[in-house]
């Protein structure tokens, strides 16, 4: 994949941050203190932060499983959902 600043310039595969997003949303962490998640862009992919983090807020309409807040680091840190009380 190749990016510039205007945009995408070439780009093959697929963006695995749903998936992994998914798969961090069903596990289970012991411990007694408020979990956050941050995930961060691998550098592997062309997407734009703003593609990615709309496709990470669609992933958690059903909720934020056990984590207090979820962050996406790309370009920029993007606070994606918190369940502060």
């Amino acid at each position: 994949a190749a990016r510039s600043p205007t945009g995408t310039a070439v780009a093959w595969g697929e963006d695995v941050s749903p998936v992994t997003l998914r798969n961090k949303l069903s596990k289970r962490y012991a411990v007694t203190y408020p979990v956050h998640l941050l995930m961060y862009r691998n550098g592997f992919t062309a997407l734009t932060d703003s593609i990615i983090v709309f496709q990470l807020k669609q992933e958690l309409q059903q909720g934020l499983g056990q984590f207090r807040s979820i962050w996406f680091h790309g370009d920029m840190a993007h606070l994606l959902a918190s369940n502060w009380s």
